[in-house]
C-alpha cells in the first residue's frame, strides 16, 4: 500500500512538473509576444511622431504660401490702382495739352 501511494505521489509530482514546464513555456511565449507588441507600439509611436512633424511642416509651409499669396494680391491691387491713377493723370495731361494747343 505504501509503495502504491509513493508511486502515485511520484506520478502526480511528474505530472505537476510537466504542467509547470508547459506553463513556463507558455509564459515565455507570452513574454516574447508582449516584447514584440511593445516593439510594434514603439515603432508606431515613432511613425506617428514623424507624421505629426511632417504635418506641422506642411501646415507651416501652407501658411507661409497663403501669406505670400495675400501679399501678392495686395501688391497687384496697389499696382492696378496706381496704373489707373497714372492713366487718369495721362488723360488729364493730354486734355490739358490739347486745350493749350487749341488756344
Amino acid at each position: 500500500g505504501l509503495r502504491r501511494t509513493n508511486t502515485a505521489l511520484e506520478d502526480e509530482l511528474l505530472e505537476l512538473r510537466d504542467q509547470l514546464e508547459e506553463e513556463e513555456e507558455s509564459l515565455g511565449y507570452l513574454e516574447e509576444m508582449r516584447h514584440r507588441k511593445d516593439l510594434e507600439i514603439s515603432e508606431l509611436r515613432k511613425q506617428l511622431d514623424a507624421e505629426s512633424e511632417a504635418r506641422d511642416k506642411y501646415e507651416a509651409a501652407k501658411n507661409e504660401l497663403e501669406r505670400d499669396l495675400a501679399e501678392l494680391r495686395r501688391s497687384l491691387e496697389t499696382e492696378k490702382r496706381l496704373r489707373a491713377e497714372a492713366e487718369r493723370a495721362a488723360r488729364k495731361a493730354d486734355a490739358n495739352l490739347q486745350d493749350l494747343k487749341s488756344r
